[in-house]
């Protein structure tokens, strides 16, 4: 029996949705394929990878309501189609969300302008280009290597290979809407004080060891990198910071102390 990955119930959860609800949560459902990877098994998933990918989005400091809401609706859909024997759903803790914030939520997904460092400039671009120069043209021989059975009503590989398809062509819309909207920040600029592309060390005075920071947009954000979102805790209080500065950030875990060593542009 063919295991449903990540991407196959992702696929199936987004052509479930309106028009509208899809314009809005396809970019964060898209951005779950990712963090989890496109070909894992749904039904590996347990409550630690649940919690792992809240903790994940708290950190980062992003609208985690209105990130989390797509989560477990995603999780709900796939307790209910039977790819989950679980209900991992109860455990997404989704934070109350202000009426300004719902409102929000049918507003258009990409801002007018979006921030970025050269670096996550060039990685989206890279993204961009090889899901249309390769991705695209493996997606269509897939479908067309399907249709040779003739019968697609019952094809689990013609099947498969369109929701692929389908996830494939929002990421590649998403992507030139954001690249259409970028302004790619001159790292020089921040030489003195800490901006969106700077790499910050810091002292946590606590336990008088030093970390790395990189300040980026919540699109760049990544955890395993060490690159932080400057709408999460810490990013925000490094953003326009000086070496020699002292902060305190307020975290789930509890109140830390920082001293700006230097940033390095």
């Amino acid at each position: 029996m063919y295991d449903m990955t990540i991407a196959d119930v992702a696929a199936q959860y987004i052509a479930s949705l309106d028009p509208q609800e899809r314009a809005i949560q396809q970019p964060e459902i898209l951005r779950i394929v990712r963090w989890f990877g496109l070909d894992r098994p749904f039904s590996s998933f347990g409550g630690l990878d649940v919690e792992k990918y809240q903790a994940q989005v708290e950190a980062e400091g992003a609208q985690p309501a209105q990130r989390l809401v797509p989560f477990k609706a995603l999780l709900t859909f796939a307790k209910s189609k039977g790819y989950l024997d679980k209900n991992l759903a109860k455990f997404v803790r989704v934070p109350r969300t202000k009426k300004k914030d719902q409102d929000a939520r049918s507003e258009a997904v990409v801002p007018e302008t979006v921030s970025l460092s050269a670096e996550g400039y060039a990685k989206l671009r890279e993204e961009l280009d090889h899901l249309v120069k390769v991705e695209r043209v493996k997606v269509a021989q897939d479908l067309y290597n399907a249709r040779l059975d003739k019968d697609i009503r019952e094809n689990a590989g013609y099947d498969a290979a369109k929701q692929h398809q389908g996830l494939v062509e929002a990421r590649i819309r998403e992507l030139e809407a954001v690249l259409g909207h970028a302004e790619v920040t001159d790292n020089g600029a921040h030489r003195e004080r800490a901006g969106i592309g700077s790499r910050v060390v810091v002292c946590d005075l606590a336990r008088n060891r030093q970390h790395t920071y990189m300040l980026v947009d919540s699109r760049e954000a990544n955890a395993r990198e060490a690159k932080i979102s400057i709408a999460s805790p810490v990013g925000k209080a490094l953003l326009d910071r000086a070496p020699g500065e002292e902060v305190e950030v307020v975290t789930p875990g509890g109140k830390l102390r920082y001293r700006i060593e230097r940033i390095e542009s």
